[in-house]
């Protein structure tokens, strides 16, 4: 069977060394390492969704940070540079995990699956930004008419 194992192995390499847009998740953790969501970012993705006030009003833009890092790098949250950051200060992020985990479930329905569709489409574009090498700003209007209107993030991003 090893063989055929090497030869399967040998057929992806192949077939990976083809494709151009190929996303370096190395690239982009080094770019995000020291990002952080802005505030402003933060209300604006957070803004809006009904049943998810209190999160807006006194949720920390840490989870968007942690969020937009997992999704853009393909990284667990646990390891984002802040939550690495707040364990390294002794800070207490079991709250900051918890809420997470939670925006990061699979079977999410209503306001928090709303929350969680326009941190994706942040997240994409923040991506984006990475691979092309611009500045790590995203259009938060981008995102909301992306929510909007359904359409992918690569289209609202080529806009």
């Amino acid at each position: 069977m090893w063989p055929e194992f090497e030869l399967r192995v040998g057929r992806i390499a192949d077939h990976l060394d083809t494709i151009d847009d190929r996303v370096n998740y190395a690239t982009r953790r080094r770019r995000l390492a020291t990002w952080h969501t802005p505030g402003r970012d933060w209300q604006a993705l957070s803004g809006g969704i009904p049943r998810l006030i209190r999160l807006h009003q006194h949720g920390d833009p840490a989870i968007g940070t942690v969020l937009a890092w997992s999704e853009a790098t393909q990284g667990e949250p646990v390891h984002s540079p802040l939550m690495r950051e707040l364990r390294h200060r002794g800070t207490d992020c079991a709250t900051l995990s918890l809420e997470a985990k939670h925006l990061r479930a699979k079977h999410l329905r209503g306001a928090r699956l709303h929350l969680r569709r326009r941190l994706d489409t942040y997240a994409s574009l923040l991506g984006a930004a990475c691979d092309h090498g611009k500045d790590l700003q995203v259009n938060t209007d981008d995102v909301l008419a992306t929510a909007e209107t359904g359409t992918t993030a690569v289209s609202a991003a080529a806009r």
